[in-house]
């Protein structure tokens, strides 16, 4: 799955859905978080005003995309249909093997086009578990953040979580990482790796996720300095004690 500009990834997922218009067609959008996905979903909505994309959302228990589409869409059939979700299925090796097996039932069944909405771990998954029913994908893109965005983000998230230490009042997470979730946590981490950041507020942010990942030792004390400190206020220095619970 290459990586591409935004603009140009939202672009080729606006003429997937417009050219594959009353048939089925598999566009697989790969995106790590829930906040730039909604960006996405909505814009898409505002580029597409004429088409009903019908959002649909995985249950935890969900063990059929077919079966959950076709409930669906059972009053009335849509211009393409937006799978959302499937982070949060108990088992989805499950339901892309399902899909594997029953892929000839999407083309005879549906006459619109499917998005389905992966974060990495998701599509490495679907290869392994629906290689078939993955081959099957015409448009396959990645949204991910700019490198400004996720420089901005390094440090919004550092003077979050020492606000919330240090009890200074509350700061905003930085877009569009939530860092309360441990798998968008992780893919910050490591979409932060090939900007080559030197940063304290970096070190902090790995040291934090082994604590909520369970290697404490991994959190060394160090003292966090903000890199803004007009936004920092007062307290610029925070130590964080070898084995802290953050």
């Amino acid at each position: 799955m290459p990586d591409e500009t935004y603009n140009d990834a939202l672009s080729r997922l606006e003429r997937a859905v417009k050219w594959s218009a009353g048939r089925f067609s598999l566009i697989l959008a790969c995106c790590n978080y829930a906040a730039l996905r909604g960006q996405i979903v909505e814009q898409l909505n505002e580029a597409c005003p004429d088409q009903n994309i019908r959002q649909i959302t995985v249950r935890p228990r969900t063990r059929s995309l077919q079966a959950l589409i076709s409930e669906e869409i059972e009053n009335g059939t849509p211009d393409a249909v937006m799978i959302l979700g499937l982070e949060s299925a108990v088992n989805p090796d499950e339901i892309f093997r399902d899909a594997n097996h029953g892929r000839e039932h999407f083309r005879n069944a549906f006459s619109f086009p499917m998005i389905l909405w992966l974060t990495e771990t998701l599509l490495s998954r679907l290869i392994h578990s629906g290689p078939d029913f993955y081959s099957w994908a015409g448009t396959s893109l990645r949204f991910r953040p700019s490198d400004e965005e996720l420089s901005d983000a390094l440090q919004a998230n550092a003077e979050h979580v020492l606000a919330e230490i240090s009890g200074r009042g509350p700061y905003s997470q930085g877009f569009p990482a939530d860092l309360s979730d441990l798998r968008e946590f992780q893919s910050f981490l490591k979409d932060l790796e090939p900007l080559n950041i030197a940063s304290p507020s970096l070190l902090f942010l790995k040291g934090r996720y082994a604590q909520h990942i369970g290697e404490n030792d991994s959190a060394i004390g160090l003292p966090v300095v903000m890199e803004n400190p007009e936004r920092a206020g007062t307290g610029t220095c925070v130590a964080v004690p070898h084995g802290a619970v953050l």
